[in-house]
């Protein structure tokens, strides 16, 4: 019996849905991202995918949610950059999506000129930006 094999890891843009090449930053503004973070669908997926990966109907079952909610919330997730999928085909031809979320840390900083958000990666507390987003005013 052969392992299915990982094909791709799906990248979307946030603003224009579209995907976006492997290793390119998600383009998710500081409000899209608390907006995202402020839905408690999204909150849910995203701990379920980061206990560990899932399909998108494994998640339905476990979250006890509608198909189109699941799905709404990990593309919005995806655009953001905060959870990953890879397309796995079986040797039979039948293929699906496993989601998990990307290890991610976002600081906020509050200023005068602003709210602007950090998004980076790395190990522990060695955080490499990868982007700032500024919230519109």
């Amino acid at each position: 019996m052969t392992t299915p094999q990982p094909v791709t890891n799906d990248r979307s843009d946030a603003t224009t849905g579209r995907r976006r090449p492997a290793g390119s930053a998600p383009t998710a503004s500081a409000d899209e991202l608390l907006e995202l973070l402020g839905d408690d669908h999204a909150r849910r997926v995203l701990r379920a995918v980061a206990d560990r990966p899932r399909t998108g109907r494994e998640l339905v079952a476990a979250l006890d949610a509608s198909k189109s909610t699941v799905y709404r919330r990990l593309e919005r997730l995806e655009a953001a950059g905060l959870a990953e999928s890879t397309l796995t085909i079986d040797p039979d031809g039948n293929h699906r999506k496993r989601f998990h979320a990307v290890d991610a840390v976002l600081e906020f900083d509050l200023s005068p000129g602003g709210l602007s958000v950090s998004v980076g990666t790395g190990a522990g507390s060695d955080v490499r930006a990868n982007r700032v987003v500024h919230a519109d005013d």
